[in-house]
């Protein structure tokens, strides 16, 4: 009977979830350009935004979501579904589903500044690709994973072999890791995109 009402039930119930879904990131695009706007006033020209593929199970995924969140407000903006059957192989459902988001992107004319990925590869020569087609993007590496190192190199000058106490780390350093890189995340977050500022 559960197994009934389930199926009875699903389609419907699908239906209305995918509504408020596309409603909802319908209404974090306006507001995302509407934060880039007021950032950028009369010299906006499109917004930058953050993606990555989450898969339903580790290996050999029967589809994966790649969500795209703008920078601004980390507001998702889009998902895209990718199945097996579009694309056999799982480790490329996020190049499909970055091609489907541009070719989204241009058709709605959201034009796509900065890209923030995971540093795949694949993605980078998406949004390279685009640049030397003469659209105005280009690629950033998310904060979490360009900032992925930081905790592991202060652990080599907080921890180490008594005998080298003092001379490569010191106890004193034990505890600043997780201070070094939330100041990471703070300098990266109020930049302004500026490199010499950071």
């Amino acid at each position: 009977e559960d197994k009934t009402l389930r199926s009875h039930y699903q389609e419907e119930y699908s239906k209305v979830v995918a509504d408020f879904a596309e409603v909802s990131m319908t209404r974090a695009l306006h507001e995302e350009t509407a934060t880039q706007v007021m950032v950028d006033g009369d010299d906006f020209a499109g917004i930058s935004i953050m993606s990555d593929a989450r898969h339903c199970w580790r290996k050999n995924a029967k589809f994966s979501d790649v969500a795209f969140l703008g920078d601004r407000t980390h507001r998702v903006i889009k998902v895209i579904t990718v199945s097996r059957d579009e694309e056999q192989h799982a480790q490329n459902h996020e190049t499909v589903g970055t091609k489907r988001f541009y070719q989204w992107a241009d058709e709605n004319a959201v034009n796509i500044l900065v890209h923030a990925h995971d540093n795949n590869k694949s993605i980078t020569k998406i949004v390279n690709d685009r640049a030397a087609q003469g659209h105005r993007c280009e690629n950033g590496v998310d904060t979490w994973h360009a900032n992925k190192g930081v905790s592991k190199s202060a652990k080599t000058i907080a921890c180490g072999p008594k005998y080298k106490e003092g001379v490569t780390w010191h106890h004193q350093l034990a505890d600043k890791a997780a201070s070094i890189k939330t100041h990471h995340y703070w300098a990266m977050k109020n930049c302004a995109s500026d490199a010499g500022r950071l």
